[in-house]
C-alpha cells in the first residue's frame, strides 16, 4: 500500500522531535564570542561546555 506524502512528511516530524527534544540524542552546540575582542575568533562548545571547535575569522 503506498503511503500519501502527508503521511510521510507527518512521521518525519515525529522522528525530528524524538531527535532533537530534552530528551533526544541530538548533540547541541554553543557558539561563544567575546564582546570587545582582537579580531573575530571564537569557540564552538557542546552543551557541557567543552570547547569543540575554535572559528579564527581572520
Amino acid at each position: 500500500m503506498v503511503r500519501g506524502r502527508r503521511q510521510e512528511r507527518r512521521e518525519e516530524r515525529q522522528n525530528d522531535r524524538e531527535t532533537f527534544s530534552r530528551g533526544g540524542n541530538a548533540v547541541r552546540y554553543q557558539m561563544r564570542q567575546r564582546m570587545l575582542a582582537i579580531g573575530d575568533d571564537f569557540w564552538i562548545e557542546e552543551e557541557a561546555g567543552t570547547r569543540v571547535f575554535k572559528v579564527d575569522g581572520r
